[in-house]
């Protein structure tokens, strides 16, 4: 098919990953969009997904019409002792929503990936931190140390956004951004080599020798103290070095420790220059959530309404944790933003909110076909940084509810609520 430039889509929002690039260019393509200027692999795949012809609600794996599958939904809410409205994978409007239908029924909220949210949380809130933002980080860095895995994996077009070597705001001398990390492969890159395991090891190592207190045992762990030495140097004649992590992709015992050393570390270079920290992720909008958790209820995520008010918990209040232990009997997961659904595990009845066409790793007791927001209808997400709400845009005409129709149509379904 010949797209004419009419055709095409421009300063497209990809909404997929927490960087949240404005500038893609879209055309249609059999049913879903090419993308053809501005993309990388996860916009091309999620922009790509069509809407099959049967996009209908299903109750038990059989479809119904919507209403009967909204009334099935309400049911299984109202007969429920502890709901858990989980996934969140949704626009500003289909997260508040959510929290709505959360206090209606008394449940508890978590997102997808709330665990990456608890790792940055402690250097957060027990010591502070120095956080900096993408357009900050385009302008002003000239080192940058990420610590972990390679954050292009999750953020695939994070040089070309943040660290062109191009002119900046301040400068029409195009600013040299050494790129520089500690984790596994690193070494292949010029870096620190490091297993997960070992990372807290390395930070403690990098930050006692940046303060000249390296201990004695130091340089018995196993550890080449030379490149740390460099590393540290560098640090230092730096102007404005970031450190970097995706807390999302650091699934191991003493992230958070690792995240706070980090944060320490800022804190000492600022002590005679400047540096920030740049916590990745919000995929899913994780950082949206977050956002409006804390402005809608006053608590962050992984919280519960009840009775005696809200309470937060980011233990007890875990997906896992509370379907493993029979404590929530009952399922809403909300998967508006992904390309693919990974259902949790769990015998509860579940109450899924997704794209159709999906490929399911299990049949939900309740289906419930929604759009996807930037493509089927418009909204808001946020960026990764925290200080940026991205405006989506609707791109194809389809009958796809949005999440925000489809909660406020279980809300209203539920017993007791007024008509």
């Amino acid at each position: 098919m010949t797209v004419t430039e009419d055709a095409r889509h421009r300063e497209v929002v990809c909404p997929f990953c927490g960087l949240g690039c404005d500038d893609l260019t879209l055309s249609p393509a059999g049913g879903g969009f090419a993308v053809d200027a501005g993309g990388c692999p996860i916009s091309a795949a999620r922009f790509a997904l069509v809407v099959p012809p049967a996009a209908g609600a299903r109750v038990a794996g059989a479809e119904v019409a919507p209403g009967q599958a909204i009334a099935r939904a309400a049911a299984l809410l109202a007969a429920s002792r502890l709901p858990l409205v989980g996934g969140l994978a949704a626009d500003r409007a289909g997260l508040s929503a959510a929290l709505a239908l959360a206090e209606r029924t008394g449940a508890v909220v978590d997102h997808s990936g709330a665990a990456a949210l608890h790792r940055n949380l402690p250097a957060a809130r027990e010591t502070g931190w120095m956080v900096t933002t993408l357009s900050e980080v385009r302008n002003r860095c000239d080192l940058f140390l990420a610590l972990g895995p390679d954050p292009a994996t999750a953020f695939p077009r994070l040089a070309e956004r943040a660290l062109p070597v191009a002119p900046t705001l301040f400068s029409a001398v195009p600013l040299a951004r050494p790129r520089l990390r500690i984790g596994p492969g690193a070494g292949a890159e010029g870096g620190i080599e490091c297993p997960p395991g070992r990372l807290l090891e390395a930070v403690t190592l990098l930050r006692a020798v940046l303060g000249g207190r390296l201990p004695p045992s130091a340089a018995r762990a196993g550890w080449d103290l030379a490149p740390f030495e460099t590393l540290t140097e560098r640090l230092r004649a730096a102007t404005y070095p970031v450190l970097a992590w995706n807390a999302g992709a650091m699934d191991f015992p003493g992230a958070d420790l690792v995240i706070l050393g980090a944060s320490e570390i800022v804190r000492d270079l600022n002590e005679k220059g400047r540096a920030a920290a740049l916590p990745l992720g919000g995929a899913e909008n994780l950082v949206g959530a977050a956002q409006i958790a804390l402005w809608q209820a006053g608590y962050p995520l992984r919280h519960a309404y009840g009775p005696g008010g809200i309470e937060h918990d980011p233990r007890r209040f875990e997906t896992a944790r509370l379907l493993s232990s029979g404590e929530a009997d009952a399922l809403v997961w909300i998967a508006a933003l992904r390309g693919e659904v990974t259902l949790p595990e769990t015998a509860v009845p579940t109450i899924l909110l997704a794209p159709p066409g999906l490929s399911l790793p299990r049949e939900p007791d309740v289906f419930l076909p929604v759009g996807t927001p930037g493509i089927d209808h418009a909204g808001l997400v946020f960026r990764s940084d925290g200080v940026v709400s991205l405006p989506l845009r609707r791109l194809r005409e389809t009958a796809l509810p949005s999440v925000a129709q489809t909660l406020a149509a279980v809300i209203a379904a539920l017993p007791g609520a007024s008509s």
